[in-house]
């Protein structure tokens, strides 16, 4: 008697235990879905004041072309922000990294 009320419970916990991971892991699954852009400031021989190397990332919600674009632009203004008069220097680097959500 007492192993089939154990049993009965732990039935009922396996299945709460799964219908709470499956919730969990799309909801999860939906912030995994991002694209991160990078900017570099490029060789530059005439502006001492331009740290060759120096990058900036930014995020951006969603997959594909268009929004690595985004992402890109934010991270050239998030470098532009700190270093105004490097901006002929600035360029996106490719391909954006992709959230786990976005890869195929």
């Amino acid at each position: 008697m007492s192993i089939r009320k154990i049993s009965g419970s732990l039935s009922i916990i396996l299945v709460a235990t799964a219908s709470f991971s499956l919730i969990f892991s799309q909801s999860s699954y939906a912030k995994d879905k991002w694209e991160e852009g990078t900017a570099t400031i490029g060789n530059n021989k005439d502006q001492k004041n331009c740290p060759v190397g120096a990058s900036a990332t930014a995020r951006e919600q969603g997959c594909g072309h268009s929004v690595c674009t985004t992402a890109k632009n934010k991270a050239k203004a998030n470098l532009l922000a700190q270093y105004p008069s490097c901006g002929p220097y600035i360029h996106a680097t490719s391909p954006c990294l992709k959230g786990p959500g976005c890869r195929d």
